[in-house]
């Protein structure tokens, strides 16, 4: 930690002393095991470890780091706060978001939390003063066909939806969050999964065609024994935090604001029709899911083939600095005050998107993908995949 330390004191002291930023390190902790909600699950993490289709690259400290996370984030608010020190609004960022160089120095921009946050909590807040508050998380991806069918005794949801690198909001929302996140979490590792369906992160055998994308199972040739049944798992895959974060999404979809990299927007359904006028007689009725028209065929497909192409031919963008472009961390250039983004793109910053040149930027750098607006992950599932979809998947519905 010395050098954590040593640097944070020298970016200090070039502060006003009333506007220092401070740090505080819990030390406690000598496992990631030692987090209160994953103690109990040691062997049981050890145990899933052994049929993880990616267990080359993974193991069990790894899922409860991935795990812990909302726990430690609601543990951190609760603890400052008893000391005097309370907080509007608190974030889980991964540290490797900031590996590179880069000009964020005042990072969220509070200015452009309280927007988002007014924006898409503020009027149905105003309108419903009992409203929760929201919370708020990147998504890498939308669900698409194989999650139309999902429910929540098939396991959780084993797809790249959301990401586990940030999330927050409010004291009271991150408590909820973490609340409805192990509650998620230890129904699943104490619950079987249904005999009928194959877990979906077992590896896949030797003779599967998705073996050449799992290059695990190749290093590996007791991978086909290694792996049980679905009949005899006594409990479900819950290594990956992305997985039971779909599931919450999916479960609690009014409580999540989501925001997507602006590759993936032409994937979104398009924005529901406006309600009829007090006045009329029309009822609203809303379309077929949107997964089942030919638009979203094609743009989906579209989306998918330029991926395949760019792995297949090892076409990789890359930006000014030499970085290769990705939208995982598009977080950080959506949630930076408007210098901090112009400085990020003058420096060619890549891990927003591969930020370089004008697109999407007038005179002001007001418009464009820069200041796209959150999802809301409700009204997005809603268009996805119809009203009916929604009610039946969602907690206590039918």
């Amino acid at each position: 930690l010395v050098d954590l330390v040593s640097s944070l004191h020298s970016y200090t002291q070039l502060e006003p002393e009333h506007n220092r930023p401070t740090l505080s390190i819990n030390t406690t902790f000598a496992t990631p095991f030692s987090i209160p909600p994953l103690t109990p699950y040691l062997e049981k993490y050890s145990e899933m470890h052994t049929w993880d289709r990616e267990r080359l690259i993974h193991n069990p400290n790894l899922y409860a780091i991935w795990n812990g996370k909302p726990w430690l984030l609601d543990q951190a608010v609760q603890l400052l706060s008893s000391q005097g020190t309370d907080y509007d609004y608190a974030f889980w960022v991964d540290a490797g978001t900031f590996r590179e160089s880069h000009p964020f120095r005042r990072w969220p921009d509070p200015k452009r939390v309280r927007e988002v946050f007014s924006r898409k909590g503020g009027e149905d807040k105003q309108r419903d003063p009992g409203r929760e508050d929201p919370v708020l998380i990147p998504l890498y991806g939308l669900p698409w066909l194989k999650e139309y069918g999902w429910r929540f005794e098939m396991g959780p949801v084993d797809a790249d939806i959301s990401e586990g690198s940030f999330f927050g909001s409010t004291p009271q929302g991150i408590s909820w969050y973490s609340k409805t996140f192990y509650e998620a979490h230890n129904w699943y590792i104490n619950t079987p999964p249904p005999p009928s369906s194959r877990h979906p992160h077992a590896a896949p055998s030797p003779s599967s065609s998705l073996g050449s994308q799992h290059d695990d199972t190749k290093n590996n040739s007791n991978s086909s024994t290694m792996i049980p049944s679905s009949s005899s798992l006594l409990f479900h895959f819950v290594g990956k935090d992305q997985t039971v974060i779909n599931t919450i999404l999916f479960r609690y979809p009014s409580r999540f604001i989501g925001m997507l990299a602006p590759s993936r927007l032409p994937l979104l359904p398009p924005s529901p029709p406006p309600p009829p006028s007090s006045g009329s007689t029309q009822t609203l009725t809303r379309p077929k899911p949107y997964i089942f028209t030919l638009t979203s065929l094609f743009n989906h497909l579209s989306y998918l083939l330029t991926r395949v192409l760019s792995h297949k031919l090892n076409i990789k963008l890359k930006s000014q600095s030499g970085y290769e472009c990705g939208d995982w961390y598009y977080y950080i250039f959506w949630l930076a005050s408007l210098e901090e983004r112009r400085l990020g793109k003058e420096a060619g910053w890549g891990g927003g998107g591969c930020v370089v040149g004008d697109e999407g930027w007038d005179a002001s750098g007001e418009r464009g993908w820069w200041r796209s607006e959150g999802v809301e992950v409700e009204e997005m599932l809603r268009g996805l995949f119809g009203d009916r979809w929604v009610e039946s998947r969602r907690a206590g519905g039918a």
